[in-house]
């Protein structure tokens, strides 16, 4: 891993160092919990799991003839038969369909018909334990060794020619895991460069080593543009977050454990398998970790799922299964802010009093089509010695009131005034309202005036009838 420089990087390693927490948070009825274990014959160490568009858990999968399982909610386990060898990557591409990658090639079905509605691609360089991914762009991403092969997105497998495939060279490039962080692609790399290389979707990348070197095997990012990696295999084995252009110092794991897959909960933390502790690893995005046991039989790969759970795959020859856990809860909303109190109004400041003077009264008329009219008011509070210092102002509204031929108006809000305050104003009945407002007190019972304007043919056809 790169050393950290500058303030940034010197903040975000204290931080992390800080809150890095060894011990087992206590239990709550919320708490994420082994919930259930579910025989899934022929998974292997590098099968992948996917949450289908069906809400039901998707895993590649290696026994005899079988290519792929579907895990129920419940725990149901149905196993299909696509004719492939070699399925190991599995993503959900933008059509709705489920693919795989597999020895030379991909594979798409959709979930209602995977063996009736499967469909090839074929004669790649995709070769490996190789991982597939749906980008930001739109494209399904397969990392495989010494390069990234980017597939458009949309198509049937059977549509997609070998013209269409962009090929982006990786170097040294041995990956064991790919996934999207905020708008870059983010893969594990297992080879002898001990890094995690990361893409912009436009192929440009960049590379973060590792310290101490060692190969990275699960990685997972967040929307936000965060990520987090496993790396077994060197002492001592741990975990890494990284916040391009950042990243963290290695955070070292309780006894290493082997870490393996990593996936991002909707509890918004990281969940890091270990294969030989056979618990999963909690960790937060501020760098903080905490230990849930009870896997056993070999954990590998591990996926978020429906309902706030999280399916991890078992690997023992003879006692494969996937495993879910329950009560991953999402954090709860931040409680509301507390209104603000009421202004508290200081005894040097009086309750201003609103006095209307000249104004419109009764029945204003106009041979125009509209009437000018013009409202005076003051405050005796205002001339109050005690007073004095206090900022003194109006405000004002004119409400249009329900009439013969006009629907009731939404009633406006008081608005800044100054006296005389002038309208022109169409026939109608009218309400005018003034407060005095001093030092930021208003006055409780404005001043009202009410009014008609009226147009004077109006009054001599009133008459001749």
């Amino acid at each position: 891993m790169i050393s950290p420089t500058g303030a940034r990087a010197r903040a975000l390693a204290f931080s992390i160092a800080a809150l890095l927490l060894l011990a087992l948070p206590a239990v709550s009825a919320a708490a994420p919990a082994v919930n259930g274990e579910f025989k899934v014959e022929g998974l292997m160490t590098n099968n992948k799991l996917v949450r289908g568009p069906d809400g039901n858990m998707w895993a590649t999968v290696e026994n005899g003839a079988k290519n792929v399982a579907k895990i129920d909610p419940s725990g149901t386990v149905t196993e299909y038969d696509l004719g492939v060898a070699g399925a190991s990557g599995i993503t959900v591409g933008p059509e709705g369909r489920l693919w795989i990658t597999r020895n030379l090639g991909l594979t798409s079905f959709t979930t209602s018909d995977p063996e009736g509605s499967k469909e090839n691609f074929g004669d790649t360089d995709v070769v490996g334990s190789h991982s597939i991914v749906l980008g930001p762009d739109g494209n399904l991403w397969v990392a495989s060794n010494d390069q990234v092969l980017v597939v458009p997105g949309g198509k049937k497998a059977s549509e997609i020619t070998l013209a269409e495939v962009q090929l982006i060279s990786v170097p040294e490039l041995s990956p064991r895991d790919i996934d999207v962080a905020g708008r870059l692609l983010v893969i594990a790399d297992a080879g002898a460069r001990s890094r995690i290389v990361t893409l912009t979707t436009a192929g440009a990348e960049k590379d973060y080593p590792l310290i101490p070197e060692g190969a990275s095997q699960g990685i997972a990012g967040t929307p936000g543009g965060l990520l987090a990696y496993s790396q077994p295999g060197k002492t001592p084995e741990g975990a890494g977050l990284i916040s391009p252009p950042t990243a963290s110092p290695q955070i070292n794991l309780p006894n290493g454990g082997d870490p393996f897959g990593v996936a991002f909960g909707s509890d918004q933390a990281f969940w890091i398998v270990r294969s030989a502790s056979s618990d999963l690893v909690r960790l937060t995005t501020g760098g903080a970790v905490s230990l849930l046991p009870g896997l056993k039989n070999e954990p590998r790969q591990i996926a978020a799922g429906p309902g706030n759970t999280l399916w991890v795959s078992q690997t023992k020859t003879g006692e494969e299964a996937v495993v879910r856990v329950t009560g991953v809860e999402p954090p709860s909303p931040p409680p509301p802010p507390s209104p603000p109190p009421p202004p508290v109004r200081p005894p040097h400041i009086l309750v201003p009093e609103t006095t209307l003077g000249k104004g419109p009264k009764g029945t204003v008329f106009t041979a125009a089509k509209r009437a000018a009219v013009k409202f005076r008011f003051f405050s005796s509070t205002f001339r109050s010695p005690i007073s004095s210092s206090a900022t003194e102002s109006f405000q004002c509204r004119l409400i249009r009131l329900p009439g013969r031929k006009a629907n009731a108006s939404t009633v406006p809000p008081f608005r800044a005034c100054r006296s005389p305050r002038a309208y022109r104003l169409v026939p109608g009945r009218y309400r005018f309202e003034v407060k005095a407002v001093l030092g930021g007190f208003p006055d409780p019972t404005p001043a009202v005036r009410t009014f008609r304007v009226a147009r004077v043919r109006e009054i001599a056809i009133g008459l001749k009838r």
